[in-house]
């Protein structure tokens, strides 16, 4: 499909709602940027214009691979029963979507199915704002009009703020998580390594970390992350004698005096949530995802110094982010760079729910380049507040040992980790406060700038008297009860089994390693003889000619054992002997040519797919037939891809045509590996029925709150053939070795049953951050079973359990009319007619739109 052709078709699938700039609000670190020199336009774009727009406005934000796939994101009502061209990537929890691809052709047709709602996966980014080549640049400790004295050092912005004063009075972010959403953190940078600054303690600021960037760790390659991690949690620890400016791209001479360089909340934990590439590029899918993430890892800000282009009205991204303010977590955004015209303000800074921050001067002016509302079709006031966004410095994530600690930014970037980190602060003061509390109280206690309210928003942050006024508000009770904040299912369900493998381990290789934590005894084969050490499942996957010439006897032999085959395929070459081996079962190959997978719900109820709901298929080379006692449990989606024969007291055999389903590219896709081991679990199940087996679970919180309960789950599932008496222990160690709690009980469970134990913890530590261990066995008497232990690590954190008052405050915002809309009303006298005015309420009240004429 030419290139011209598949951005015909995107823009007939583009409907009306591209009403702003889609400028991206930042972009990457070096020449890899995405901007309006793209062809992406500067200015708003009308609803009576939008008959106008042509195929260059997507270019650079929507990408169409070499085979004529794009990417999107797929909302859908009930269980989603999609075509088998879709390609699906990620199915979320926190907001009813997929994330997919599809071919260009097909978007129209998907887009028509009901109860399906589609929009395209775009890209967003970060930017290094630069100044143009051969501008000189400033003078350090010189005067400017509008900046002030160049550079603006850490300590100087939060004067400006009103950070200092509260931590007078001990309100330093103690025990609260953000979450920053970025291209990762240099944990190993002095400002961001540890909370006390000391090297012979353990205690480091960056809790967990996630990367949903493919083929990329969480480190940070591109230094924006970690440069906004410092502003909002740093510790300030290193000096320098010298700056990196990002803006003027050359170090720069400065004296910076060791600890001065503090963040706004320093003694606050962070979440290293990377979802930006290298480039500073990424996709909404891979935010989405580390919204969802943090949100199940018990942040309670998240900070997302990004953006890009705001076409829709109420995108997955908002409404994901809109999911996150519901559980109590406070979501803050950037604005965008795209200023100083209106509609400018990025997508997610569109979200009614997020705190939209724009960028001022030192001197407290707004900057040309912060972005501006009001938001596409909604009309929606935006920014919400303003903080320092001019050459301000912050942590360098390659630094050199003794110098370049620090590097200076421009943009909303760092102007929204100055909010996020004053977000922190009034959560340790009140972790009982709802994100509307918060919001509404910094929104009403800036400063107003007397500017437009789509420029300034409500003003300049004023973190000190947002303090105030929610210390005299009336308080009601409130808490936030998030479930287990990760729980981590240690359970070891293939106890026991033998497993040998042949074949292609390669492509399998992921697959192979969970069946192992999983407990299964796995042993790779490089040929098949009659002489096999009998296993309770034999794996043969995309196997050679060579493996398959004494297949036959090997099957007969582990068949008449009661042992059970796992048969993968795919090889069109080797339908034939792969008909040899089967077609006496029942089940025969049919070739296909190349067919088109994609998800299916054409499923079997079987123990095979038990919690199965949906199923990933590539394009397989053959289908399956089946006859006799055959059967089919899953079809691909109108051929049978899995077959299985029950040779009831003989074995079990089962045959999968299409290697798609279980091998590495596909196994994120949750339900595919849940069929491969219930699968496995089926096949060893005849031979299994004579062994002593009890296998053990554990599910825990990687992170417990200091001093407060929590619990721990232990699960037990007897997969043997006999009644057992066991006893269960359960050991929680810290470093030290030192013992908290060593419990002990005792039961007996019946074959094929389930036990489970609820045992209350609460775990005391005097330090910020202290690592546990949990040691959970079982043992059944005149018995050693293997694997019948799980250990795992829990830390226990001094973080604020959010619990206390909510101080009850409410606002219609904006707080004042302005004459904003008269430019815009006579420019597009069609368009622009009502502004609208939000209602918003600290505590449980009906959100009215107050619509003005």
């Amino acid at each position: 499909m030419g290139k011209s052709l598949v951005k015909s078709i995107l823009l007939i699938s583009i409907f009306t709602l591209i009403l702003a700039s889609p400028v991206l609000a930042t972009c990457s670190s070096d020449d890899r940027r995405m901007s309006a020199s793209q062809g992406l336009p500067i200015r708003p774009i009308s609803l009576s214009e939008f008959k106008n727009v042509s195929s260059e406005m997507i270019e650079g934000i929507i990408d169409v691979d070499e085979d004529g796939l794009v990417r999107v994101l797929i909302g859908y009502e009930g269980e989603p029963k999609l075509p088998n061209y879709v390609k699906v990537d990620k199915k979320y929890r926190l907001i009813p979507y997929l994330s997919a691809r599809v071919p260009a052709d097909k978007i129209g047709e998907l887009s028509r199915i009901p109860g399906i709602r589609i929009s395209y996966d775009l890209k967003v980014g970060v930017e290094w704002m630069r100044t143009a080549r051969g501008n000189r640049s400033l003078a350090v400790n010189q005067f400017y009009p509008y900046i002030g004295f160049y550079p603006t050092f850490l300590n100087e912005s939060l004067d400006l703020i009103g950070v200092k004063d509260l931590w007078s009075l001990g309100l330093t972010g103690k025990g609260v998580v953000i979450a920053i959403l970025d291209t990762g953190i240099n944990k190993d940078h002095p400002s961001l390594d540890d909370l006390d600054d000391d090297p012979e303690t353990f205690d480091p600021k960056v809790v967990d970390e996630v990367s949903f960037v493919p083929g990329e760790s969480a480190d940070d390659f591109n230094g924006h992350g970690t440069y906004v991690a410092s502003i909002a949690a740093g510790t300030g620890y290193p000096g320098g004698r010298r700056f990196y400016s990002t803006f003027y791209g050359e170090y720069q001479n400065a004296t910076i005096t060791p600890k001065t360089q503090k963040g706004v909340a320093p003694d606050a934990l962070l979440l290293n949530v990377k979802v930006l590439n290298k480039y500073g590029v990424g996709y909404e899918s891979w935010v989405i995802a580390g919204i969802e993430w943090a949100v199940d890892h018990g942040a309670d800000v998240i900070s997302m110094s990004l953006g890009g282009p705001a076409l829709y009205p109420s995108d997955p991204l908002t409404r994901a982010i809109s999911e996150a303010t519901k559980r109590g977590v406070i979501v803050v955004v950037a604005a965008g760079n795209d200023g100083p015209g209106y509609f400018s303000v990025s997508s997610p800074g569109i979200s009614p729910e997020a705190i939209t921050v724009g960028a001022i001067y030192e001197l407290g002016g707004v900057t040309w380049f912060s972005g501006r509302g009001p938001t596409p079709v909604t009309l929606n006031v935006k920014p919400d507040v303003l903080a320092p966004g001019v050459a301000v410095l912050g942590a360098n994530a390659f630094f050199e040992e003794d110098d370049t600690f620090y590097c200076s930014g421009w943009g909303t970037s760092p102007a929204t980790v100055f909010v996020s980190g004053s977000v922190a602060l009034l959560l340790q003061a009140f972790p009982g406060a709802t994100p509307e509390a918060i919001k509404i109280a910094l929104m009403k206690s800036a400063w107003d700038t007397n500017l437009d309210v789509n420029v300034q928003g409500a003003g300049i942050i004023n973190v000190q008297e947002a303090y105030r006024l929610l210390k005299k508000s009336e308080k009601i009770l409130n808490e936030f009860k998030p479930k287990i904040l990760r729980s981590e299912r240690k359970f070891r369900e293939l106890n026991g089994v033998n497993i040998s493998f042949v074949g292609d381990y390669v492509s399998f290789s992921s697959f192979i390693h969970e069946l192992e934590d999983l407990g299964a005894n796995v042993r790779i084969l490089d040929s098949l003889s009659q002489n096999l050490t009998l296993p309770h499942v034999l794996i043969m996957a995309r196997p050679s000619e060579e493996i398959l010439k004494n297949a036959s006897s090997v099957f007969n032999l582990l068949l008449n054992e009661g042992r059970g085959i796992f048969l993968i395929g795919d090889d069109g070459h080797l339908i034939d002997s792969y008909e040899s081996l089967t077609g006496r079962f029942g089940i025969h190959w049919s070739p296909l040519g190349l067919a088109v997978g994609g998800l299916s719900t054409n499923i079997c109820r079987h123990a095979i797919t038990e919690g199965v709901e949906a199923m990933f298929l590539g394009g397989p080379l053959a289908s399956l037939r089946v006859e006799n006692d055959a059967q089919t449990i899953i079809y691909d989606p109108i051929y049978p891809a899995l077959a299985i024969w029950d040779g009831k007291e003989r074995g079990r055999l089962a045959v999968l045509s299409d290697d798609d389903v279980l091998n590495d590219y596909y196994l994120n896709y949750e339900d595919n590996f849940k069929l491969g081991v219930n699968l496995v679990k089926w096949l060893s199940g005849l031979s299994r029925t004579e062994i002593h087996e009890v296998s053990i679970g554990l599910s825990y919180p990687s992170y417990v709150y200091n001093s407060s309960e929590s619990h721990l789950i232990i699960d037990l599932r007897n997969l043997g053939g006999f009644t057992e008496e066991i006893s269960i222990n359960l050991q929680i160690l810290n470093e030290k070795g030192k013992v908290f709690l060593n419990w002990t009980s005792y039961s007996i469970i019946p074959a094929g049953g389930n036990l489970k134990e609820i045992i209350e913890i609460y775990l005391t530590s005097n330090r910020s951050y202290e690592l546990f261990t949990v040691n959970a066995s079982i043992t059944i008497p005149d018995f050693d079973p293997n694997n019948n232990h799980v250990n795992v690590s829990m830390v226990v954190l001094s973080k604020n359990h959010r619990k206390g008052e909510n101080p009850v405050i409410f606002a219609v915002y904006p707080f004042k009319l302005d004459s904003f809309t008269s430019p815009l009303v006579s420019t597009f006298p069609g368009d622009f007619k009502v502004l609208n005015f939000t209602f918003i309420s600290s505590v449980n009240i009906s959100n009215p739109v107050i619509a003005i004429e």
